[in-house]
């Protein structure tokens, strides 16, 4: 690549540092990395769904973050936050996701190069968001579901390279015209390992739910598989183990948790669930330290096998012992089978607590497996470690810039 040397990066969010995980998860971590290594990263923000910080330039896990001014619709919103990142002077712009307002921004520095202006521009992706994805969700109507699937594809074909958070989302973005060469795998991590809950923490989470011990942990959003799934998984491991119980952390992103438990009632298991919604993060440790094994069930969709869960890395740091569906990142996620039990699709809710049941059973497994999901994440899934593959496509978006300069 030369010996091209970056020192001013945009990274530019989606939307705002709350409630989505998108910003907290995967953008402040990879720029707190950046920063470390002596590159003047900021993040840019469009606040659209956060509008307590509209206009705020805060410091955020150690990195600048701008919030553009809200203003009257989306196209002065669009306006401000292009405005601010060209008055950064960036020698890379890094926008996550293709739709949207950071999408806006990658159309800009495209657009302005034909009169001398723009920079590199690379575009990550976390999800797939275009038809097959989160647009088929029922989030959106027709107009809007075809607009996401357009910004999308023109945003991988035009980049000047590509992030991914899955293998699978890589080989998608291909296919809609992204440069093979130019696409790198950048999947989700965790900034550090997480610390293990004090054992008298753990304890009086179990007591207030009365835990036994053999206590099974969802830790979910309910998007990656039909939500009445669960609750017959439970029947079928309740037949084997009448004191098996099911712990759930989390909540839908459109109340698919009352699915759920309407289903725990019409299957006479309700009494055996044990749901606590979502937590703060001073209170997540504990309470998913206390079951003794977790499960991470994933129907074989494209929502699923594109997605890199944060949620499957806390899992493993924590040392929980997993048995997680065999599609997409979870499968290099627990090294193939090495870090956790990976299971076939599609979602069979006897052969799930079949495994599950003997998981239980086996102290000595749990043990082995608990150690090597830690050192999983401990070696390959800290920010630290993910952050080269970030730098790597920021040298392949500056080449390709200048090789276009040239023509």
């Amino acid at each position: 690549m030369g010996d091209w040397n970056l020192t001013r990066l945009a990274l530019v969010a989606p939307f705002g540092l709350r409630p989505k995980a998108t910003v907290t998860a995967r953008v402040l971590p990879l720029a707190r990395e950046l920063r470390a290594l002596g590159i003047d990263a900021r993040v840019f923000v469009p606040p659209w769904d956060d509008p307590e910080r509209s206009g705020a330039s805060i410091e955020a896990s150690g990195v600048p973050v701008v919030h553009s001014r809200l203003g009257a619709g989306a196209p002065v919103l669009a306006y401000r936050l292009q405005r601010e990142v060209t008055a950064f002077r960036p020698e890379v712009v890094h926008a996550f996701k293709p739709i949207g307002y950071s999408a806006v921004v990658g159309w800009a520095s495209r657009l302005a190069r034909p009169i001398g202006g723009g920079v590199p521009w690379v575009v990550d992706g976390d999800d797939w968001e275009g038809h097959g994805g989160w647009a088929d969700t029922d989030r959106w109507g027709t107009l809007t579901r075809a607009l996401i699937s357009r910004q999308e594809r023109w945003c991988y074909r035009h980049a000047d390279a590509v992030t991914a958070a899955s293998d699978s989302l890589r080989a998608l973005a291909w296919s809609v015209g992204a440069a093979p060469a130019r696409s790198v795998l950048l999947p989700n991590g965790l900034s550090v390992p997480l610390d293990r809950p004090r054992p008298e923490d753990v304890a009086t989470v179990a007591a207030q739910h009365a835990l036994g011990d053999a206590t099974v942990l969802l830790y979910t959003r309910f998007a990656e598989f039909p939500p009445s799934w669960p609750a017959r998984m439970l029947v079928a491991l309740r037949r084997r183990r009448p004191d098996a119980l099911l712990l759930v952390v989390g909540r839908g992103l459109h109340g698919e948790e009352d699915s759920f438990l309407r289903e725990a009632i019409a299957l006479g298991v309700s009494d055996a669930v044990r749901y606590v919604g979502w937590l703060e993060e001073d209170r997540l440790a504990a309470h998913l330290s206390a079951a003794q094994v977790a499960i991470v069930p994933f129907a074989d969709t494209l929502i699923a096998r594109t997605k890199s869960s944060v949620k499957l890395l806390e899992l493993m740091s924590l040392g929980l012992p997993v048995v997680a569906s065999a599609v997409g990142e979870n499968v290099p996620y627990l090294d193939y089978g090495r870090a956790g039990v990976l299971m076939p699709a599609p979602l069979d809710a006897d052969l799930w607590a079949a495994e599950v049941n003997r998981l239980l059973d086996d102290r000595q497994a749990r043990s082995a497996l608990s150690d090597a999901a830690a050192a999983r994440v401990r070696n390959c899934y800290l920010w630290k470690h993910l952050a080269g593959g970030a730098l790597d496509a920021y040298a392949l978006a500056a080449e390709h810039y200048r090789r276009r300069k040239r023509q």
